[in-house]
């Protein structure tokens, strides 16, 4: 089996058969509309790179992602399926292959609850939907004064590590990489790709641990170190200055793009590239099943 995980990049949207966009198409309707009908589902699940990857990988492909989710929801997740579906049965790993595309590192969820509200609500620099003027407030808040790579950049490499820990440790093979990095761009379509190392360095991150009544010790959380701890072979490109998702298909497509995600070619050509990169690596090997 392989399972996949990551966001709207995995997930497929905008991928949207003729059939559908001419029963229910509209003057000016966009496309990233129709990403939940269930008359598109099966169309969008056999073009997205998934399951390109099974056919040429004998196996089955699981989709697990989810548009505009955050990295921590992801990895919740992928972690949550793999011990309830796997581990908790018995189910051997040895034929297991897990690969997470992470989102946008700055992305982040809380537990919105109310009288009559008890949701996941996700933020992402373009959150645009709010259940109530209480979330809008929250967001705004947030933003302002808690939104900075000192939380976030972090956040990923502690992601990143958790991920290759669990597959590490349950004889799980994987393959993790980065789609995208937004920041500090507010335009959503504003994407760089992101040298991990290099925003580490720009950070200082400490805190205190206090000793007694009158004293506080400072120290800085080495997160550089952690970050070195992350397999440069299973982290597509971990240490090369393209290493994306978005960067690959920028440089390797026609069109790559259909509105904001990427086209059928993109999904195609990185199916490919994954494939090819996971042959080159040793990760899995060009018989039918893995290693």
């Amino acid at each position: 089996d392989i399972i996949c995980d990551g966001d709207s990049w995995t997930f497929g949207c905008e991928l949207v058969s003729k059939e559908v966009e001419l029963k229910y198409g509209e003057p000016g309707k966009h496309v990233g509309a129709y990403d939940f009908f269930q008359e598109n589902d099966e169309y969008r699940t056999n073009v997205a790179w998934p399951e390109k990857l099974r056919e040429i990988i004998n196996g089955r492909a699981i989709n697990l992602s989810f548009p505009a989710d955050d990295n921590t929801t992801i990895l919740n997740r992928t972690i949550s399926y793999v011990s309830s579906q796997y581990l908790a049965k018995g189910k051997s790993t040895d034929d297991l292959l897990v690969i997470v595309g992470w989102s946008s590192p700055e992305r982040t969820s809380f537990w919105y609850k109310d009288d009559d509200i008890n949701i996941k609500h996700r933020l992402q620099p373009n959150t645009e939907h709010f259940d109530s003027k209480k979330q809008e407030e929250f967001f705004r808040l947030y933003v302002e004064h808690y939104w900075h790579a000192e939380e976030y950049i972090p956040r990923f490499v502690m992601n990143a590590l958790q991920l290759q820990n669990f597959c590490e440790s349950n004889n799980i093979k994987y393959l993790q990489y980065n789609s995208f990095y937004q920041s500090p761009n507010l335009n959503p379509q504003q994407w760089i790709d992101m040298d991990v190392s290099l925003e580490l360095n720009k950070l200082h991150v400490g805190g205190y641990v206090t000793t007694n009544k009158s004293e506080r010790t400072s120290y800085d959380f080495d997160y550089k170190s952690i970050w070195d701890t992350i397999n440069p072979v299973t982290f597509y490109k971990k240490n090369e200055t393209n290493n994306t998702f978005i960067n690959f298909i920028q440089n390797n497509c026609k069109e790559p793009f259909t509105g904001w995600h990427p086209s059928i070619e993109g999904h195609e050509v990185w199916a490919n590239e994954l494939y090819r990169y996971m042959i080159e690596n040793k990760i899995i090997d060009k018989s039918p099943r893995l290693l």
